[in-house]
């Protein structure tokens, strides 16, 4: 610019004789001893200068600068990792989960269900895993009736997830067509579709109906409520059980990536935007608890 400014130009009388404004770190600097990106600094002169001129590239080599952003901040911020020594073929850090016997008078593991449970579970068939593979279950569940209640995203999601279980269980408690009293089921699931990796654009709470009612099915009396046939022999899941009392919403997600990692390791694929929740126990339970998360398995990358 200097070079190429008319004489008479206004600006032209502000720059130096070499035409060139004087820059920070430059001679003409009071501070001159700090570098400064366009001035000539001796390297020995900043090599124990802890400021941001210092930081001049990115925190990822695989990041390519862009004008006018600091070059520092434009790497994202690194998605929470697994850490090194979980290894998720050792199982959950959370515990073992509640054996199905203690939970399922049906349990579809082959176990024999103690005297005392009476409770029906959604049952389903354990497919053998790839050579190698492990750290989660390969089920492919029973056709079966499920009744299903959409959950209203607006509000937070512990207080939609009340709302739509107390639903449900009125549902169960003869508010349908038929005004059927039916024993509750197991699991309570939870089903959700994913607008990206941590925010869903959309969720369902749904409990399986008891076998002796799928021949003709009750109808919900609520309008938004519906039953559906949600699994069939075609669906195969990737499941990973976990104990806990209390897990928090990073439990949650680290199994959920530990369930990822597991199948991938194995070569095989899920409708990773679509995850779910089974829950075997009330938050009231005492007792040692039993959660599962899964996604629906696939025969492509979704």
């Amino acid at each position: 610019w200097g070079e190429m400014a008319p004489q008479n130009h206004p600006r032209r009388a502000k720059l130096s004789p070499d035409f060139s404004r004087p820059v920070l770190g430059g001679e003409t600097d009071p501070d001159h001893r700090r570098p400064a990106f366009g001035g000539r600094v001796d390297p020995d002169e900043t090599a124990d200068y802890p400021g941001k001129y210092a930081r001049r590239k990115p925190k990822r080599a695989d990041i390519r600068p862009m004008a006018g952003r600091n070059v520092a901040k434009q790497a994202p911020a690194p998605a929470k990792d697994i850490p090194s020594s979980v290894d998720p073929c050792e199982g959950s850090p959370l515990g073992a989960a509640r054996p199905l016997n203690q939970v399922c008078k049906n349990p579809s593991d082959g176990s024999e269900s103690l005297v005392e449970v009476t409770t029906e579970c959604a049952e389903f068939k354990v497919l053998q895993l790839p050579e190698g593979a492990c750290g989660f279950e390969y089920r492919k569940y029973k056709s079966g009736i499920w009744v299903m209640r959409e959950l209203d995203l607006a509000n937070s999601m512990p207080e939609v997830k009340i709302a739509a279980f107390k639903e449900l269980m009125a549902y169960f408690q003869g508010e349908n067509s038929q005004e059927e009293e039916m024993e509750l089921t197991l699991p309570t699931t939870t089903i959700y579709e994913m607008k990206n990796r941590k925010v869903p654009s959309g969720a369902y709470n749904a409990m399986f109906l008891p076998s002796a009612f799928h021949a003709d099915p009750p109808k919900p009396t609520a309008a938004d409520e519906y039953v559906k046939e949600m699994f069939d022999n075609d669906l195969p899941v990737f499941v990973r059980s976990f104990g806990g009392k209390d897990p928090s919403y990073g439990d949650y997600f680290q199994e959920f990536e530990m369930l990822i990692l597991s199948v991938r390791r194995a070569g095989l694929q899920g409708a990773w935007h679509m995850p779910f929740v089974h829950e075997y126990s009330l938050d009231s339970d005492d007792e040692e608890k039993r959660h599962e998360v899964g996604f629906f398995a696939t025969t492509r990358e979704e």
